[in-house]
């Protein structure tokens, strides 16, 4: 059955055109290798056993399982123990790259990238820097970092310019240290400039005890990056509010603070809440929540890449994802209208639109017909044996495809309903610039992480049509 086009679904607007996720995956490949000979058998074979331990004890980005997430009765503690453990290990932080590294710095790289067109003034102003500084908070493994030296140095090329970069990363592991000194040692900026980094052990959480060189390498930066750190730290949130208030207080003026993180409500209540008003900064880009997704082809490297020496273990190749990127400004009014809204709204850039991929009929055909003929001629299938399987396939693409128009609608319509209510409020005579309809707000947002949902469980969907493709690209 094939379902209409539905005219309600917003396609991208204006997304960055650069994928960089193969490149990235490349990337963590040379790191690890630095990091660990995986072309030793025994050293194979011990980050092999290591794998499996980890998904009995870790979830997808590395962090601790909860007691109710086993199967058999499991203390807390001894979860903790085993954890705590595991992270002694070398291994965990080559499981941590292997499984995240490069799907972080993806999600950065399309943030960071698309919030730079938000303010061309602000692109130009860290191009022309003599000495650009970058200041990761809680990056330990240096994915932010990655992702936003590969973006400017893209984007300086463009233009003749060749950057000198600086960078400070502040994390209370002092464990990371030498990983992120390798890692970065693998990006040509740092490749012979090590003591171009700087490594910082900090509680962060804990304001009041910042050194002089926290909070001057804060204070300092051009660019300071927040990535998976406030859901680290997700049940603390009245700490991560007053983290984020005062790192906010510490930037220079023009500084960008650009924090990336899973859409947990505690993450978007410790940055602002729904109006994302933070203290002399200028909110000028935001996904509340989006499934990012690693390019169907660059999987494919991945498991090229890996295949031979470590096999193929769990990793993160979709993930729904929160965004915000502000400017400091201390010059800046609040304005929560509705022409403020609809400009928020206009912002609308998604890595992965499954309409547009494996959703469409041109891709599915495209999918079909190479299906089809490798069944046929290398594995001696019938015709109608492929015919069965293809519709199988035809019909649950179809389903995804009813549901995404559906889900879609509701999604538009909690969008229009929220500035119609911010409207209703903005026209009250009491009227105050920073008071926001929660319950509207939360509706969207709720909404939004249905879409993001489904769109996670189409693009696996795709990712089980296309790996059924030998040794050929998909373009889905």
């Amino acid at each position: 059955m094939e379902v209409a086009e539905d005219s309600n679904y917003t396609a991208n607007n204006g997304q960055s055109i650069h994928n960089y996720d193969a490149k990235f995956i490349i990337f963590y490949y040379q790191a690890i290798r630095k990091l660990i000979d995986i072309e030793d058998r025994i050293n194979a074979s011990y980050l092999s056993r290591y794998f499996n331990i980890f998904e009995k004890y870790l979830n997808h980005f590395c962090r601790k399982k909860r007691s109710a997430n086993f199967k058999e009765n499991v203390d807390d503690d001894d979860i903790s123990t085993m954890v705590n453990l595991l992270k002694d290990s070398l291994y965990y932080r080559v499981a941590y790259v292997y499984k995240c590294s490069a799907f972080l710095s993806s999600a950065v790289a399309f943030h960071f990238e698309n919030s730079l067109k938000m303010v061309p003034d602000c692109l130009q102003r860290l191009l022309k820097k003599k000495s650009l500084k970058i200041c990761s908070l809680g990056g330990g493994p240096a994915s932010d970092i990655v992702a936003i030296v590969t973006i400017l140095e893209s984007l300086a090329e463009k233009e003749g310019i060749l950057l000198d970069i600086r960078v400070t990363v502040i994390d209370f592991d002092m464990r990371w240290k030498n990983t992120c000194y390798t890692v970065l040692s693998c990006l040509e900026q740092f490749k012979k400039a090590t003591w171009k980094i700087n490594f910082i052990k900090e509680d962060l959480t804990n304001t009041k005890s910042y050194t002089s060189k926290t909070t001057a390498a804060i204070q300092e930066a051009d660019i300071v990056s927040m990535v998976m750190f406030l859901s680290e730290l997700r049940p603390l949130k009245s700490i991560l509010e007053k983290t984020v208030e005062h790192i906010s207080v510490t930037l220079q003026n023009q500084a960008m603070l650009f924090i990336l993180d899973s859409p947990w409500m505690n993450s978007v209540q410790s940055c602002g809440g729904f109006s994302g008003e933070i203290y002399d900064l200028q909110l000028i880009y935001e996904e509340l929540c989006d499934c990012h997704t690693i390019d169907i082809n660059a999987v494919r490297t991945f498991f090229k890449q890996y295949q031979k020496n470590l096999g193929i273990f769990k990793s993160n190749f979709s993930w729904n994802i929160f965004a915000r990127v502000w400017l400091k400004d201390s010059s800046r009014s609040v304005n929560s209208s509705q022409n403020e809204l609809k400009r928020r709204f206009q912002i609308k850039m998604e890595k992965y639109n499954p309409k547009q991929e494996i959703l469409s009929t041109g891709s599915f055909r495209n999918w079909e017909n190479t299906f089809s003929r490798q069944k046929r001629e290398d594995d001696g299938w019938n015709p109608k044996g492929i015919k069965n399987f293809v519709q199988q396939y035809n019909e649950e693409r179809s389903e995804f495809l009813v549901k995404l128009i559906k889900e879609t609608k509701l999604l538009n319509t909690a969008r229009e309903e929220l500035i119609r209510e911010s409207q209703l409020l903005k026209d009250t005579e009491s009227f105050n610039p920073n008071e926001i309809n929660e319950e509207a707000w939360m509706k969207y947002f709720e909404q939004k992480k249905e879409v993001s949902l489904l769109k996670q469980e189409i693009y696996r969907f795709s990712k089980i049509l296309s790996l059924k493709i030998k040794n050929e690209y998909f373009v889905g």
